[in-house]
């Protein structure tokens, strides 16, 4: 799915959010009082909350020094728990209300330090706004891989407004299957996440607001060692991650990610994901044996 204004202006003009249930990993609970559905706010108060991420932001190591390539000069920050492509600032006097991106879902494996330990390992893949440089909320939505300890995998899609929980949506995403990844900020405190299964035609989506305003600052690409009650994950074997079709938008106009920041999960000595950015739409991330 192709990001632009009209996309944008479309789904800000929806008045029902997805019907269907959602399932969690974990306990239920109330909708957050920060957290409320624009559009049904009955359908949203039957989601669950996952555990899983009640600290996204970035968790800064250091910065690589720049290197150019032709026009093009390269960033690289070091996270323990990001890796891909950060725009840390919109063109001057703009803010971010959009940001997409596509992606084939890779099938995770247990990583070779990993066998025989009977843990499971996971990792996330979203895109957002907010959360590199300004870090008072993320709007994010995305898809966990997920890899048991006996090798079976699974997959669920989530959106979240950081820092409240992720909710999952109900929507089937398997190993090869295209996905579509987009949120939109309406304002500074509405917004929308949206993810699209292009392999199926399948589509979910909710409209949501905050109390934890954007600032419209930073767009992200990612892939995510996420927390699990205030933990890293054991990290999965993801493969590569290809981010095709990878935009974000102002009022004014769209903007790509050859201009980006790339952000790995290590330090200078060593790191767990390395990040390519292939072109102004295409952002590859690979997991790096360790």
């Amino acid at each position: 799915m192709k990001l632009d204004l009209a996309l944008i202006s479309s789904f800000l003009l929806c008045t029902t959010t997805l019907a269907a249930p959602r399932t969690s990993r974990n306990s239920r609970r109330q909708v957050p009082q920060n957290l409320t559905s624009i559009a049904n706010t009955t359908t949203f108060a039957n989601a669950t909350q996952n555990s899983r991420n009640l600290q996204s932001l970035p968790k800064k190591i250091s910065t690589k020094q720049s290197t150019s390539k032709g026009a093009t000069t390269s960033h690289t920050d070091y996270s323990s728990n990001w890796g891909g492509a950060v725009i840390k600032a919109p063109p001057a006097g703009q803010t971010f209300n959009a940001v997409s991106g596509a992606v084939k879902v890779p099938t995770p494996s247990i990583p070779p330090n990993g066998m025989g330990t009977g843990e499971s390992f996971a990792a996330a893949i979203w895109v957002g706004i907010d959360g590199d440089t300004y870090s008072n909320a993320i709007l994010q939505t995305g898809i966990d891989v997920n890899v048991a300890a006996d090798g079976s995998v699974s997959f669920d899609a989530w959106y979240e407004w950081f820092p409240d929980y992720s909710y999952t949506f109900d929507i089937a995403i398997n190993a090869g299957d295209e996905v579509s990844m987009t949120v939109i900020a309406s304002s500074s405190t509405e917004g929308t996440a949206i993810i699209e299964n292009i392999t199926t035609g399948d589509q979910a989506y909710i409209n949501l607001s905050s109390t934890y305003a954007l600032g419209g600052q930073n767009a992200e690409w990612i892939v995510e060692d996420f927390e699990v009650n205030n933990q890293l994950v054991s990290f999965a074997d993801f493969g590569t991650v290809a981010f095709t079709n990878c935009v974000a938008t102002t009022e004014q106009q769209r903007v790509g990610v050859e201009a980006a920041t790339i952000i790995e999960i290590g330090d200078s000595g060593g790191q767990l994901t390395g990040v390519n950015i292939v072109n102004n739409e295409e952002v590859v991330v690979f997991w790096k044996p360790h």
